[in-house]
C-alpha cells in the first residue's frame, strides 16, 4: 500500500468522526499523532471549523502523507489497525504484517485455517492487537498501581513467558479436544500477546468445531479494561453480533454470537479479563454443538482460571 493510500484511509477515519460520526481507536490515533505537528494542529482545526470543505479534507490527507512519509513507527502501527499491508517496515511492530502459506494464515503467534470462519478468527485477533497497539502508542497508557480485588488477591503484570502459562493447553481441556496449535506468546507493549487452537467433532457426521483462544497479558488493570472495553464494543459493530448470556466468575465479560448466513454457520466469540489478562475465545462453527454456550463457558473458565492461578503464583 502506497503512503497516499494509507493516508486517505486514515484522513477519512478522521473526517468521519468530525463530520459526526462514533469515534473510534483509529481516529483518536491519528488525531493524537496530528496534533504533535504544527501543520497537523492546522489542519485539524480547520477541519472542525469546516469539515465538509473538500480543501480542509485534503489539508488533512496532506499532513497525514507528510507524517507517515517521515514517521515508519507512525505508519507501521496505523497500517495495521487499518488492517493494510505493510511495506518498508523499519522498526515496525512485532506483529506488522501477516503470513498466509496455503491454507492458513499467522498473524504474530497466531495461526487459523483460512476458512471463511477462520478469517473472521483473524479479523477478530488483529482487531484487538489494534486496539492494544492504540492505547499504548507513544506511551500514551499510564501505567497504574493495582489494588487488591474485592476478594483479596492482587492483580499484576505478567511476563511474555507466564502468558504462555495462561493459554490452556491439552491438558487442561475437557476431554474429545485435539491440538491443532499449540500455545505461543511473544513479548509486546503495552501486553504481551499469546494463542492457542483445538479441534474436535462432537458426534458421528458433526462438523469439526474449532476453539480459538487469545490471551493479552498487559501491564496493568486499567490498559486490559481498556482492551476489554474497546474490543467488545468493535466487534460487535463491525460483525452484526448480539450479545447472549453468559455467567462468568471474571472482573468483565460478555458472549457475543454471530452466524454468517451464506454458509450457514454460527459462531460464539467470548471475551473476558480476569486483572491484567484479558482472554477471548471464538468457538466456530456451534451448529452441531449440543449446549454450546455450557461448552463456551467451560472453555472460557479454564483460561479465567488459569489467568487468576498465574497472577497469584498458585
Amino acid at each position: 500500500m502506497y503512503p497516499s493510500d494509507l493516508a486517505a484511509m486514515a484522513a477519512h477515519a478522521v473526517i468521519s468522526v468530525v463530520g459526526g460520526a462514533a469515534g473510534t481507536a483509529t481516529s483518536t490515533f491519528v488525531q493524537e499523532r496530528l496534533r504533535r505537528s504544527d501543520r497537523g494542529r492546522a489542519a485539524l482545526d480547520g477541519l472542525t471549523a469546516a469539515p465538509g470543505d473538500p480543501e480542509a479534507q485534503r489539508e488533512v490527507r496532506a499532513a497525514l502523507a507528510e507524517a507517515i512519509d517521515g514517521d515508519a513507527e507512525f505508519a507501521d502501527r496505523l497500517a495495521v489497525m487499518l488492517h493494510a499491508p505493510v511495506h518498508n517496515a523499519t522498526g515496525s511492530v512485532v506483529i506488522s504484517g501477516s503470513d498466509v502459506k496455503g491454507s492458513q494464515i499467522t498473524l504474530g503467534p497466531l495461526t487459523v485455517n483460512r476458512t471463511p470462519a477462520g478469517r473472521a478468527t483473524l479479523a477478530l485477533g488483529a482487531a484487538l492487537l489494534a486496539v492494544l497497539i492504540a492505547l499504548g502508542a507513544y506511551g500514551g497508557v499510564t501505567v497504574i498501581t493495582d489494588g487488591d480485588s474485592d476478594d483479596g488477591y492482587a492483580p499484576r503484570a505478567l511476563t511474555a513467558a507466564e502468558t504462555k502459562e495462561v493459554l490452556p493447553n491439552l491438558q487442561s481441556l475437557p476431554p474429545g479436544w485435539e491440538e491443532r496449535n499449540a500455545p505461543a506468546s511473544q513479548r509486546d507493549s503495552p501486553c504481551h500477546v499469546g494463542a492457542s487452537e483445538y479441534v474436535q467433532r462432537p458426534h458421528e457426521g458433526a462438523t469439526t468445531v474449532e476453539a480459538e483462544f487469545n490471551v493479552a497479558a498487559c501491564r496493568s488493570v486499567k490498559v486490559a479494561a481498556d482492551a476489554y472495553t474497546e474490543e467488545s464494543e468493535t466487534f460487535k459493530a463491525s460483525n452484526e453480533a448480539t450479545s447472549v448470556s453468559f455467567p462468568s466468575a471474571a472482573d468483565q465479560a460478555v458472549a457475543l454470537r454471530h452466524t454468517n448466513f451464506d454458509l450457514d454457520e454460527t459462531v460464539v466469540t467470548v471475551l473476558a479479563r480476569q486483572g491484567t489478562v484479558v482472554c477471548w475465545l471464538g468457538l466456530e462453527p456451534v451448529n452441531d454443538l449440543e449446549d454450546h454456550m455450557a461448552v463456551v463457558e467451560e472453555l472460557m473458565g479454564v483460561c479465567t482460571d488459569r489467568a487468576r492461578e498465574v497472577q497469584t503464583g498458585s
